[in-house]
């Protein structure tokens, strides 16, 4: 019910929650999108459901393919960690997009937050799945700049599987946005590339570039979050007069 730039615009403004964490900025994302299109907060929820499930996939997706591709990952392996990743990612959407009924697994299916899984077009579920993949080789591209510009040499595919797992870190609800556990994280990942003093300084200025271009972003796009808080606070205070009033006519 949105065009692509409202979208893009919500998108940005949530960026100032995702400082704190990419669950904030996942929720306030779902509240812009009921706001907006005036669903169900369940609706809205299941949306950005689809685009945290592609963003996990995306990155265990990434670390799975560059641990398959190691040269001292054995055959069998490999085979094995390809083919787990396929059967998952198939059997998540065959489980959730099939018409036969599923009996007891039937109730699991028929979850709100699940909505947007099943109903969205295959062809919109492939731009998705795309686009994500995008998403997630950005930060790739990103840590092969950093390296480069601080003339450390490291395989792309080493790199690539050290990035998925740095992304799985940066998310856990330890710290917001991830500092402290990143920096450790990334130190610890990349040891043996350069001395440490230099990895801590590449990772400062990773998260520092990262930080300072989320905060611009939601800065510039931000009255698209305060315009709906205002606007749900107001909603709130006529609720509440209103409530009184009704209490006053009673008494």
């Amino acid at each position: 019910g949105i065009d692509r730039t409202t979208a893009a615009r919500m998108k940005a403004a949530c960026y100032l929650l995702n400082l704190l964490h990419y669950a904030a900025g996942a929720a306030a994302l779902a509240m812009l999108l009921r706001r907006r299109t005036g669903t169900s907060l369940g609706e809205a929820a299941s949306a950005v459901f689809v685009i945290v499930v592609l963003d996990m996939g995306c990155v265990i997706g990434l670390g799975v393919l560059s641990a398959a591709a190691l040269p001292e990952v054995g055959g069998l392996l490999q085979g094995g960690l390809l083919g787990l990743l396929l059967l998952g990612v198939v059997g998540g959407f065959v489980f959730l997009r099939t018409q036969r009924a599923l009996g007891p697994l039937e109730s699991i299916r028929g979850l709100e937050v699940l909505r947007a899984a099943r109903a969205i077009p295959a062809g919109g579920l492939a731009e998705l799945v795309g686009l994500r993949i995008l998403f997630v080789a950005s930060y790739v591209g990103l840590s092969a700049a950093l390296f480069r510009a601080f003339d450390v040499e490291i395989g792309l595919v080493p790199l690539a599987m050290k990035v998925a797992i740095l992304l799985v870190i940066s998310a856990l609800p330890i710290a917001a946005a991830g500092l402290g556990t990143a920096q450790l994280a990334f130190v610890t990942l990349f040891a043996g590339s350069t001395s440490d003093a230099e990895l801590l300084s590449m990772s400062i200025l990773l998260s520092l570039g990262l930080t300072v271009a989320r905060a611009l972003l939601g800065l510039v796009f931000s009255r698209e979050l305060v315009r709906e808080v205002l606007a749900l606070q107001s909603s709130m205070r006529a609720a509440s007069t209103r409530s009184s009033r009704d209490d006053s006519r009673r008494r």
